[in-house]
């Protein structure tokens, strides 16, 4: 009880009207942008969708900013976390719903991670509460119709968060919006200083698949500010701090890694691809040409897709 009480307490803050997430000019930050703005007017429930790491919470922190009542209450709750300690009553209404003021925006960030029953407890919450004074936001990278057919996701809890549905998009689709994207997390950070980046390092990060979205692009942001903040960032620098940066898009599932935990083809697609070529490199003791008869590639294919992943590295033997 304690440990949701103080998440709530921390959640009242969480909105934020600086979304970096849809910072950029490309056809597809133009149309986050717009679809933003669409549900802001309106107050029927909300489900966000996409994969992981591309911007789903700034989306919902930027719907409440830019709504008809964003001074009240915006509370944000990661179902991954709070699972564990929801509990239902004798009523089958987990307890702890009954702190939450049914005023305001209810964020319930990756919403296919409560259990069943918390899902069925949260249904009559909600229909008991209706959210008077603002509205239900929820998010999920994976397909919960999907989750429906198996018996993982409530029916009737899905219908009433999924009156209106809309995509966030990975990186891969907004590669235009790289150059803007770093500039603007090394923006929000104004006590450092930003790296000094060449154009062919530029390229680079563009090329980049980001198979992480934008937990990766914060992560490199992050480091390159830290590491070479007023010194100038090379090619060779920037593929080291990429290899470092997290992949989130996967996940470990029956103790295997580097299972894709999204629905996008695309993101799985860069995801596998840049696991066969690390794989390649490991097996062929990073001698590129052994390592590309392993893959049916050429020696330039090969490499060309090295530096497209961000796993090539010039200085290496």
């Amino acid at each position: 009880m304690l440990q949701f009480q103080a998440m709530l307490q921390t959640s009242h803050s969480a909105a934020d009207s600086r979304c970096i997430a849809l910072v950029g000019e490309s056809i597809a930050a133009h149309a986050l942008r717009q679809m933003v703005s669409l549900a802001a007017s309106v107050d029927q429930p909300l489900l966000i969708t996409g994969p992981e790491g591309s911007g789903k919470a700034a989306m919902a922190a930027a719907i409440h900013a830019n709504s008809q009542n964003p001074q009240v209450h915006y509370i944000a709750l990661r179902c991954s976390e709070i699972a564990g300690i929801i509990a239902p009553d004798d009523l089958g209404i987990p307890s702890e719903w009954r702190m939450i003021s049914p005023d305001g925006t209810l964020f319930l960030e990756d919403i296919d991670n409560l259990p069943v029953e918390a899902q069925k407890g949260l249904l009559v919450w909600l229909s008991e509460h209706p959210r008077s004074g603002g509205r239900l936001i929820a998010s999920t990278s994976h397909n919960l119709v999907e989750l429906v057919a198996r018996g993982e996701f409530d029916a009737e809890l899905y219908a009433l968060i999924s009156s209106l549905i809309i995509p966030s998009q990975p990186l891969i689709r907004r590669r235009a919006d790289i150059v803007a994207l770093i500039q603007a997390q090394w923006d929000s950070n104004p006590n450092g200083l930003r790296p000094i980046i060449t154009k062919p390092a530029w390229g680079a990060l563009v090329a980049h698949n980001w198979p992480g979205n934008l937990h990766e692009l914060h992560k490199f942001a992050l480091q390159s500010a830290a590491e070479y903040g007023g010194r100038r960032l090379e090619t060779a620098q920037v593929r080291r701090l990429l290899a470092r940066a997290p992949i989130t898009g996967f996940a470990v599932a029956n103790g295997k890694e580097n299972v894709c935990d999204s629905l996008d083809l695309h993101t799985c697609l860069a995801i596998e691809e840049r696991r066969l070529l690390a794989e390649a490199l490991k097996r062929s003791g990073g001698k590129i040409e052994r390592a590309a008869g392993l893959t049916g590639l050429s020696a330039t294919d090969f490499a060309r897709k090295l530096e497209q992943f961000g796993l090539a590295d010039p200085l290496s033997p």
